[in-house]
């Protein structure tokens, strides 16, 4: 993950750095790991989830307001897929926001989760890493780019005014430009002017605090998940939801979109400056084939009306009251 080892960098503070990094690998393995559950995998998924049922949306709204009598959607299929929509996106939400640790505060390691509210709860009780020197000079880019850029540019007026093709370096000891760059992040950060900087400069916690408030807005979507989806709650425990968390609309999906795609590339570029990530994937193949052909051939509707007789009758015969008779079950009660 680093090309520079820790003697390389210029950073005076080495135990911190060898801490940051650790810390840093730990956190960038959430967000762009293999594991299945890591953070870049799972909003592509959510977002590319959301664009699909939006483009299908909106080819029930052209149908309704310019109707043809060969198009047309069965309701009860659509009832599942919006369901089944809002099911999945709901429950993504409430993932990539949980909290860390749980409002019980207890934080069993089996318990654990990956998500942006566990980022950043680390992230600000690790601030005391982020220091200005670590975090411009924790790769190998030089801390103090004025030398650099100043022999550049004495170079450059020794050459004269003759064109050329040179590239400055992007990483390494000698990027003086990028340091630059990173410095500035930092100042932004640290609310620190350039005229003051120090390498124990460390990061405001109201950035840690501000990402966290607009988690926050995910709240009412995760509320729904929790009474709705993922717990039956009774008429008691849903009382305390307020009018804005019992149902779920496309313009509370979409802020919720926004806010966890841009916290999540906060973190990953400006807080640990490594490379953004991507929004809707790009298809692969012919996404929308077949959505101009009916699912079923008319010929077929009989053999689908007796398979749909055939399940309902299977599923009443489960009522004949023989469950506890089963000789399994007595040979474990004995």
């Amino acid at each position: 993950m680093y090309k520079y080892l820790i003697k390389q960098c210029d950073v005076l503070d080495k135990v911190t750095l060898n801490e940051y990094r650790e810390k840093r690998s730990i956190w960038l393995n959430h967000l762009l790991g293999d594991d299945p559950h890591t953070i870049l995998k799972q909003i592509p998924q959510l977002l590319w989830d959301d664009t699909l049922f939006r483009t299908v949306n909106e080819a029930r709204r052209l149908a309704s307001e310019n109707p043809k009598p060969d198009v047309a959607f069965n309701g009860a299929v659509m009832r599942l897929f919006d369901t089944g929509f809002v099911t999945k996106q709901t429950m993504a939400i409430r993932r990539l926001t949980e909290r860390w640790p749980p409002r019980s505060g207890q934080r069993d390691p089996k318990h654990a989760v990956i998500s942006l509210g566990r980022l950043l709860f680390e992230i600000h009780e690790n601030l005391h890493l982020l220091t200005r020197e670590v975090y411009v000079s924790h790769d190998g880019l030089p801390y103090d780019p004025a030398p650099l850029e100043r022999a550049w540019l004495e170079k450059k007026a020794a050459e004269g005014p003759q064109p050329t093709d040179e590239c400055l370096d992007n990483e390494g000891p000698n990027a003086w430009m990028i340091s630059q760059s990173v410095h500035e992040n930092f100042d932004k950060l640290s609310g620190i002017m350039p005229d003051r900087r120090t390498r124990t400069d460390t990061m405001k916690p109201l950035v840690v605090e501000r990402l966290r408030e607009r988690l926050d807005e995910c709240e009412a979507i995760c509320r729904y998940a929790d009474k709705f989806i993922a717990h039956a709650a009774d008429p008691g425990s849903r009382a305390v939801l307020r009018d804005q968390e019992m149902k779920i609309t496309l313009a509370k999906l979409a802020n919720c979109h926004k806010v966890i795609y841009r916290v999540a590339y906060y973190i990953t570029g400006t807080l640990l400056g490594e490379r953004s990530h991507g929004g809707v994937p790009v298809p692969q193949y012919r996404h929308l084939k077949n959505l101009d052909k009916r699912w079923v051939n008319p010929e077929n509707l009989e053999c689908l009306e007796k398979f749909w007789k055939d399940r309902t009758r299977e599923i009443e015969g489960w009522s004949d009251g023989s469950i506890v008779d089963d000789p399994a079950f007595d040979s474990r009660t004995k």
